[in-house]
């Protein structure tokens, strides 16, 4: 890049410097002291067409405001975008969702000894297949949970047959879903309405259990005569509360964006390492006459040519001028794998305290100081605050507005099972102690942990330690042997009281 012209991959005209001539550098001064390229702004700068108008898409507020529809308290779908990006956030939202309806369920009575099979077939039926997409009641209130974590609502539509009993439940992508402002409603049918927006298509909904029709295209009332494809189905909606708004919720992940956008900072930092296959981020110094252009030939080299890992051990040559010095310094000498680790480490923290998440249950090993454990402790604390919580809600929703108002069944309800917080290592070896103590039998074991006893050998038997058998097997000793081991005692005892009399 002397006075020599350097092959390039594109050609540029290059003229040569003349002394004493200073080069006009574009830059400008942030708020934050720091000096910003005009280039770089330029290319964020908003385009504007020959029409004078901007380019950008924005959401129409006329429409809102005509459908009486209120805006979200915060971008929903940009919490999608920062879930995709952090591991920690998608795995404790998707692992409260398997704790709260994926441990399974059973079909119980309401009333003790009160049974119905016709019912119990009908509702173990919808509870396996829910919908034309062939869900089960379980995959819908899962996708349900996941919405209610990772944005602080959830929408279940709901459809009906030509017997008013519902036929399909579906879930709504949380961030889809607007709701109608119900102060300027005459009754309940038009007071709270929900509508579904993705891109410029639209579909509206009314609030679950509501009588009269809603039009699905428009949300007005319609006529009990209307056909049924343009009737609006229901929507059952549940929030969690926030006071900044009276109709949407949010996600309790809300209060530790910060550290999610920390997380996917120190992510992208050290992704750029590789980016830059080891190359510093540097200081280059071109002192005496140099063709005009060459330091940003130089720059644009260094950043095209040399980064990345395609281009992983390419060598850079420079032709000097004779008047001229290259000088490289590098800025980052020494980047250490371990520079973000605590930093790292309470970030992660921060995310997983916002859902009470046990390390442990998104695949996290930890161990205390001193080689011990708070996993049951906080276990217990994530099932009570949160497991249960929800479980209470969706068991509502399924059991009071599906099953009893929706199938109107009577006779059942759906009881999700609750996982299990105990600490088993520790359980087994106190079992194994009083198993070996002949005070408890393998039957009451099994049952502690959920396996069926009616076809386990020896369930009800009791055993002792040091062989593991049967007790009346146990060595010698029977109940013919114990009988006989008396009698000789017996026997015994009367010779030594006749010796002790015929002494007298």
């Amino acid at each position: 890049m002397g006075k020599k012209q350097v092959k390039a991959s594109k050609p540029t005209a290059i003229k040569k410097a003349r002394k004493g001539k200073v080069h006009q550098l574009s830059f400008i001064s942030t708020d934050r002291g720091g000096l910003v390229p005009l280039g770089v702004l330029k290319s964020h700068e908003i385009k504007k067409g020959e029409d004078g108008k901007s380019k950008r898409i924005v959401e129409s507020d006329k429409w809102y405001f005509e459908h009486d529809l209120i805006p979200l308290p915060f971008n929903a779908a940009g919490l999608l975008e920062l879930m995709d990006n952090c591991s920690y956030f998608d795995a404790c939202v998707r692992q409260i969702a398997i704790d709260v309806v994926g441990s399974g369920y059973d079909i119980v009575p309401r009333e003790k000894d009160k049974e119905n099979e016709a019912e119990k077939k009908e509702l173990q039926a919808f509870m396996d297949e829910t919908n034309t997409e062939n869900e089960s009641v379980e995959e819908v209130l899962k996708q349900a949970v996941i919405d209610f974590e990772a944005i602080g609502w959830l929408g279940i539509e709901a459809s009906r047959g030509k017997d008013d009993k519902i036929n399909g439940i579906f879930d709504i992508p949380a961030h889809t879903i607007r709701i109608s402002d119900d102060s300027k409603g005459k009754d309940a049918l038009m007071k709270r309405r929900y509508c579904q927006i993705r891109g410029d298509k639209k579909r509206w909904f009314k609030a679950f259990g509501v009588e009269g029709n809603i039009s699905a295209i428009d949300g007005k009332e319609l006529k009990s005569d209307t056909k049924s494809e343009n009737v609006a189905h229901e929507m059952i909606f549940r929030r969690e509360y926030y006071p900044l708004s009276d109709y949407y919720g949010r996600p309790n992940i809300l209060s530790a964006i910060g550290a999610v956008r920390g997380l996917i900072g120190v992510r992208d930092f050290n992704l750029s390492f590789f980016d830059n296959y080891g190359v510093p981020a540097a200081l280059v110094t071109l002192t005496g006459e140099w063709e005009e252009g060459s330091p940003r030939h130089i720059r644009d080299f260094i950043d095209t040519e040399i980064k990345g890992s395609d281009n992983a051990h390419k060598t850079l040559v420079i032709e000097i001028p004779e008047t001229g010095t290259f000088t490289w310094i590098p800025l980052v000498t020494d980047m250490k794998e371990g520079s973000f680790s605590v930093y790292f480490k309470s970030l992660r923290d921060e995310v997983l305290a916002a859902y009470k998440m046990p390390p442990y249950r998104i695949g996290i090993a930890e161990t205390g100081a001193l080689g011990g454990s708070t996993a049951p402790e906080s276990t217990k604390i994530y099932n009570q605050a949160v497991v249960k919580t929800l479980q209470k809600m969706v068991s509502d929703i399924l059991n009071n507005d599906i099953v009893k108002d929706g199938l109107q069944i009577e006779t059942y309800i759906v009881k999700f099972k609750e996982i299990d917080t105990r600490d088993l290592d520790a359980l087994v070896k106190r079992w194994k102690e009083l198993l070996g103590m002949a005070a408890i039998t393998p039957g009451w074991i099994a049952e502690q942990i959920g396996l069926d006893t009616e076809d386990m050998p020896h369930a009800k038997e009791y055993y002792i330690a040091n062989t593991y058998v049967p007790v009346l097997e146990a060595g010698t000793v029977t109940p013919e042997t114990v009988k006989a081991s008396e009698d000789e005692l017996k026997k015994i005892v009367d010779e030594m009281i006749k010796k002790h009399k015929g002494v007298k």
